[in-house]
């Protein structure tokens, strides 16, 4: 395997700037780790079409907006930390879609606003939720 589709990322913690749309190209990444950065802008819904991805981690960056409901085509997802970044906005219903993968959801300190969502009790497989200081009714 010598596609760039399989590489491990681990980006430098002094990257700035938006997570690029064109990252949703790579469609065989399992692992993306984006942790500590000074990353800017949303997390682009491009990152749906990543259809092996088994890691997100995008936490304590200067994220900001709503989180895109393409995160529920993320079919593989195991392990999605969000975590001290600017999200706003609920969580989309589209999570549900990641019943059967979905082990670790860390959104903790963010800007999330609305109720907790009923979809989350639909988790099957999450182990650990992560929503401290988040969720504003």
């Amino acid at each position: 395997m010598t596609s760039l589709d399989t590489v491990h990322i681990v980006i430098n913690p002094e990257l700035s700037g938006p997570i690029p749309t064109e990252f949703g190209k790579l469609s065989l990444m399992r692992d993306m780790e984006l942790l500590e950065n000074a990353l800017t802008g949303t997390l682009p819904s491009e990152l749906g079409n990543m259809a092996a991805l088994e890691i997100l981690y995008t936490g304590n960056n200067m994220l900001s907006g709503t989180i895109p409901t393409e995160i529920g085509r993320l079919s593989s997802l195991i392990f999605w930390t969000s975590y001290l970044d600017n999200l706003e906005g609920p969580i989309p219903s589209e999570i549900i879609q990641l019943s059967n993968t979905l082990i670790l959801l860390r959104l903790s300190n963010n800007e999330l606003t609305g109720p907790l969502p009923s979809e989350l009790g639909a988790l099957a497989a999450l182990e650990i939720l992560d929503l401290v200081s988040s969720l504003d009714s």
